[in-house]
């Protein structure tokens, strides 16, 4: 859901609304094809495969961005042409989770900094 909070109207609304409903279904689609992410996973995942990559095995992927230190998440923004932010993201979830669609586990791992976060899993 776009939360219109500058205001937009007309065609730049509709563009916005189009463009939050193509994210909510990309993280949708990350969530059908690992089961279980935290929001940087799907950070990390989304803004991968956003940069033209392809992910041949998406659960393994994602096991592995769980190894990563902040360098790594750095080294990894530093290669992408387009990013996406993690607040979008987190805002994505957060609309699939009050539609019902995902659920919050009581499940944690490390995010970006190292701070714990729970994990998302689909419903």
């Amino acid at each position: 859901m776009y939360y219109n909070t500058h205001s937009h109207t007309g065609t730049k609304l509709a563009k916005k609304h189009r463009k939050d409903e193509s994210q909510r279904a990309k993280v949708f689609n990350l969530f059908k094809l690992c089961r279980r992410l935290s929001p940087w996973q799907v950070y990390v995942l989304y803004n991968y495969v956003n940069n033209g990559n392809i992910i041949t095995d998406p659960s393994a992927a994602a096991a592995r961005i769980q190894l990563w230190d902040l360098k790594m998440y750095k080294l990894a923004e530093s290669k992408w042409d387009k990013i996406t932010p993690i607040t979008s993201i987190r805002r994505c979830i957060s609309d699939l989770t009050t539609e019902g669609l995902l659920i919050k586990t009581d499940s944690k791992v490390n995010g970006r900094e190292g701070d714990p976060e729970f994990i998302w899993s689909i419903k």
